[in-house]
């Protein structure tokens, strides 16, 4: 009986003679088709946009809007059923004092145009707000006799401590620069609340109008003006240091 083995030589050319004998398949591509890959890719941004816009308004739903010790709250309540409006004599601000009481813990900021302004400082210092009645170039502020009113408040603070509440169907809430920082215009009647000063968990509510609001960083600033938006952050940017 013959050896009909093979060495390995030539199994190499017998199955290289036989592969000439087979069709192969084209190789199939595996890129998606442009219209296709570009639909894919509007999908991933629209997902992602409706993610983000999600997060912001359960952000907002929360109370979570807010600068420094500053929080915006929505509410279905009609402001005036949550606080009644105050004259300039029933602001719940503190004690009045003058400009240069040591007692007071805030940098102040003021137009350098206008008179003398009354001051009031809370128990612990770490508020002062400076009041102006409304004049002819000072028109009143909300229901109020206040022409201007310019607060300043420890960045220090509880972010709890000082609270907007908003009803949404009346109040809109622009983002805004003012001096340089981010801000917020709050146009519309809304209620501003905040702790007695010195006294725990007592607190305050009055019911206000147009407010701009920023912070740099260390002290949160507050204005009412009834001057509207624009004049109103031209005033603040406007604003000095109160020399004390």
């Amino acid at each position: 009986m013959h050896d009909r083995r093979l060495d390995d030589a030539a199994l190499d050319r017998l199955l290289a003679d036989a592969s000439h004998g087979f069709a192969f398949p084209p190789t199939p591509t595996f890129a998606l088709p442009a219209r296709r890959a570009s639909a894919s890719r509007r999908l991933v941004v629209a997902l992602a946009l409706g993610i983000l816009v999600a997060l912001a308004a359960a952000s907002v739903a929360a109370g979570a809007l807010g600068i420094g010790p500053l929080r915006v709250i929505f509410t279905d309540q009609p402001p005036e059923q949550l606080a009644p409006p105050a004259s300039a004599s029933r602001l719940a601000l503190g004690r009045l004092t003058t400009l240069m009481d040591p007692a007071i813990g805030v940098p102040l900021l003021a137009p350098p145009d206008l008179d003398v302004p009354q001051a009031y400082v809370s128990a612990d210092g770490a508020r002062a707000s400076l009041v102006w009645g409304s004049t002819a170039e000072l028109p009143p502020a909300g229901a109020s006799n206040i022409g201007l009113l310019v607060m300043a408040i420890s960045g220090d603070m509880d972010r709890a401590w000082l609270e907007k509440l908003v009803d949404a169907g009346l109040v809109t809430i622009e983002d805004v620069t003012v001096r340089g920082e981010p801000g917020l215009w709050i146009h519309g009647p809304h209620v501003l609340r905040f702790r007695h000063a010195g006294a725990d968990g007592d607190e305050a509510s009055r019911l206000v109008g147009d407010a701009l609001v920023w912070s740099d960083g260390t002290t949160l600033y507050r204005v009412e003006s009834g001057l509207g938006r624009d004049a109103t952050i031209a005033l603040a940017d406007g604003m000095m240091p109160v020399r004390r």
